[in-house]
């Protein structure tokens, strides 16, 4: 269904939706809801873009956590001259910690 709704547009806006209208052959109410549609998916997505911005702090926030714990436990730990890790007490209970603590937020 089609309802007849009158709106007021800047000038700009309206020589933009001319020009549309004529490259794409369409009515001047066509490009106006081709033009709402688009900005509401737009919207849509850049929520989407937002939260998976989110995602990726969070990931790249416990990526560093444990590249600073690694490089904490090898300088902690001395293990140069270690050649089996399931060997080292430290690095055992080392595990078992984080194992128990499971690093959650």
């Amino acid at each position: 269904m089609k309802l007849s709704r009158h709106i007021t547009i800047s000038e700009e806006l309206h020589d933009k939706v001319m020009t549309y209208k004529k490259e794409n052959h369409t009515s001047y109410s066509e490009e106006i809801t081709n033009m709402i549609e688009e900005a509401i998916s737009n919207r849509v997505k850049q929520e989407q873009l937002n939260e998976m911005n989110k995602d990726i702090i969070y990931i790249l926030k416990k990526v560093n956590l444990i590249y600073e714990l690694c490089k904490q436990v090898y300088s902690d730990l001395n293990i140069v001259n270690i050649t089996d890790p399931k060997q080292s007490y430290s690095v055992n209970e080392f595990i078992r910690k984080v194992k128990i603590s499971r690093l959650d937020d």
